[in-house]
């Protein structure tokens, strides 16, 4: 494996991982939120930046022309609207804010796509990845340095959205704002100031390998607090692809262990029959489903397991006061609150601190 596929096949695995959380987040969005929906436009835009790259490096691996591919890396600036819509639509549904950022900044980095795809003026092409030379349209150095200007401004407003968030909302939050501060600093940096550096070195697309702790602390938050009100998908599906991964890699292992004895064909044959027998043919299938659902969902924030356990506690626990403090005591240790405090209204209209 060369040194363009060394990059390049990473970039493709992370670009098929935000492409799964874009779909995720939009299939399963019941209250049709802007949010989920800015988020999935950021994953599916970081997704291209990913993925386009990753064929430019791949493309250059087999000596083919990949500058049309390097110059439809710049989908990836596509992600500043997407931030900035999540952002002010996390703070107000309705935010006007947030469709302006869309209406005036999607359209403004559209156009510079298309600059980039069709003229020189952006990237006027003879670029080597590996070492990295290339050289800068007139466009090129202005577009970098306001672009990462948005990606620093975005990150001062995710800090205060993560300040601000409390409760169970800060715990479902903290993964997706970290991983995003991480993404949005790093792309400001290798893919907006660095360029403006030509000595530097430094490939811009790679950038986009930033995108692998934004996804996986998003996919940790989603499969670990709900993150996004996503509560069905992911204890059917994650369990699966992890048993499918797992196959997989069994699969390979089992064919490089026979393959220079029996032949390919034979190999393949042999190797599937074990397969089928190791997942088919016994229970290890339901086991290893079963395990790997309580090792990536687990049991945290199930909301359901807590209306039952305050339901039963209503119907059997007669005192009031020893109701209150298990219902609490739940609470807190189900939903990971650091504090709950319950008030009661008393007959004068004040409402009283009664458990907490």
């Amino acid at each position: 494996m060369n040194a363009f596929q060394m990059i390049g096949y990473p970039l493709l695995a992370v670009s098929l991982l935000e492409i799964l959380l874009g779909i995720v987040l939009i299939r399963h969005n019941p209250r049709k939120s802007p949010v989920n929906r800015s988020a999935a436009a950021f994953s599916f835009f970081a997704a291209g930046y990913a993925f386009f790259s990753a064929i430019a490096y791949l493309r250059a691996s087999q000596g083919l022309d990949f500058s049309f591919s390097s110059r439809l890396a710049w989908t990836g600036w596509l992600m500043i609207p997407a931030t900035l819509q999540f952002i002010f639509y996390l703070k107000d549904e309705n935010s006007r804010t947030a469709r302006f950022a869309g209406m005036a900044l999607y359209p403004f980095w559209l156009i510079v796509l298309l600059l980039c795809l069709f003229t020189d003026l952006v990237e006027p092409g003879d670029v080597s990845l590996v070492p990295f030379i290339g050289r800068s349209g007139p466009l090129e150095e202005p577009l970098r340095f306001f672009g990462a200007v948005l990606f620093l401004w975005s990150i001062v407003e995710l800090y205060r959205l993560r300040t601000l968030s409390t409760g169970i909302k800060r715990t479902q939050l903290n993964y997706f704002l970290s991983g995003t501060m991480i993404f949005a600093g790093g792309g400001a940096i290798m893919a907006g100031l660095l360029p403006l550096f030509r000595g530097s070195g430094f490939d811009p697309a790679l950038g986009a390998f930033f995108g692998l702790p934004w996804v996986a602390l998003t996919w940790y938050g989603v499969t670990r607090h709900r993150l996004f009100e996503i509560r069905r998908v992911l204890p059917r599906t994650a369990p699966l692809v992890l048993l499918a991964g797992l196959a997989i890699g069994i699969h390979i292992v089992l064919f490089k262990l026979f393959e220079p004895a029996l032949g390919a064909i034979p190999a393949i044959l042999f190797s599937l029959s074990l397969l089928g027998a190791l997942f088919i043919g016994t229970r290890s299938n339901r086991r290893m489903r079963g395990w790997m659902r309580s090792a990536v969902v687990q049991e945290r924030h199930d909301y359901q397991k807590v209306l039952r356990e305050s339901i039963y506690a209503i119907a059997t626990i007669l005192d009031l006061d020893e109701l209150l403090e298990f219902i609490i005591s739940r609470m807190k240790n189900d939903l990971d609150v650091d504090s709950i405090r319950l008030f009661l209204r008393a007959p004068d209209g004040r409402y009283v601190l009664r458990q907490g």
